[in-house]
Order: structure tokens, then C-alpha cells, then sequence
């Protein structure tokens, strides 16, 4: 079954989330109350967009949410989502970006830094977050 149709049936009955995922958009921003399916629509959103090649080979795609849990929500549900969408699903998730706004941030601000209490964080969401500034220049 091509990926088209099994987006098709999965939000079968639901136009929104169909043209969402069928949008050629570059920037979309979603806003639902929770349990509409924006995750699972996102799922299908980004595994339709890398599989048609909508995505250059030098670019990622990025998720952003407001909250880590979301963000590990989005991450979970790529992983089991997307072998039901394409058939290469690794290929795909390494060109994924998934982040709250608190990490994407981080990521800007210190790219070279990978502290492991950073990515302690974003597994264990009460974990406080411990980043060492640099100092300001002219100072030690």
C-alpha cells in the first residue's frame, strides 16, 4: 500500500489533519486541545514530507514543543509510528530533530556542549538541568 493511502486511512474521517499532512506549507504551526492527534498527525506529516523527498538531503526536519514530555511523547511515537509509514524508518528518524524549547535553545546558545546533565534531562524531566556558563571575556 502506497504512503498516501495509509495516511489516508489512518486519519480517515478527519479533513483537518489531512490537509495538514498534505499541506505544501513550509512553516505550520498546530494548536489542538489535547487528544485531537496532533502527534500521530505530525507522525504522518513528517514521514510523508522525507519519503517524497520534500527535504533536502542537507537538511533536517525540525519538532518543536513546549514541554519535554511532548517531546519525548513525538519521539516514541516516530519510532513506532514510522515503520508503519516507510520502510526505512532509520534513515528517516536521524534526519528528525525532536525538542522542547528549553533544549533547542540550549543547542543554539551551546552547540559544542553536550553536558550529560543536559541529556539527563531530557530523560528524566525532573532532573534539574546543570550548564556551565563561560566566563564573560576579560574575566577568569
Amino acid at each position: 500500500m502506497a504512503l498516501e493511502d495509509i495516511i489516508r486511512e489512518k486519519h480517515s474521517g478527519d479533513d483537518e489533519q489531512l490537509n495538514f499532512i498534505f499541506s505544501d506549507d513550509k512553516n505550520i504551526i498546530v494548536t489542538a486541545p489535547a487528544g485531537c492527534g496532533k502527534t500521530t498527525a505530525m507522525v504522518s506529516k513528517i514521514a510523508r514530507e522525507l519519503s517524497v523527498g520534500h527535504i533536502p538531503s542537507n537538511k533536517k526536519v525540525l519538532a518543536i514543543t513546549f514541554s519535554v514530555n511532548a517531546a519525548m511523547k513525538i519521539k516514541d511515537s516516530l519510532k513506532t509510528l514510522l515503520p508503519d509509514l516507510v520502510e526505512n524508518p532509520s534513515q528517516f528518524l536521524s534526519k528528525v530533530d525532536v525538542a522542547n524549547y528549553h533544549n533547542f535553545a540550549m543547542k543554539i546558545l551551546f552547540p559544542r556542549r553536550q553536558s550529560e546533565d543536559v541529556q539527563a534531562s531530557l530523560h528524566h524531566p525532573s532532573a534539574p538541568v546543570r550548564v556551565k556558563y563561560p566566563a564573560p571575556l576579560g574575566r577568569t
